[in-house]
């Protein structure tokens, strides 16, 4: 049996939030800016899609999808 990387988030966030890899676009976007506002807090001037995505349990893709209009 085949498993998904997709079921098995990474991060912190990922485990504290759950999954963000489904179909729920508000949700994603809502965790990503969660996650972007925590990394300010933490330090970082301008927070990179890639640590964004991983401590969110998303894909890069869906960090540039929600905050460059890449669709």
């Amino acid at each position: 049996m085949r498993t998904d990387s997709r079921d098995n988030p990474t991060g912190p966030v990922a485990e504290e939030r759950g999954s963000v890899r489904r179909r729920d676009p508000q949700r994603t976007r809502t965790v990503l800016l969660d996650v972007v506002l925590e990394l300010v807090a933490d330090g970082a001037r301008e927070p990179a899609r890639k640590p964004i995505a991983e401590r969110a349990g998303a894909s890069e893709r869906s960090a540039f999808v929600h905050f460059t209009g890449g669709r």
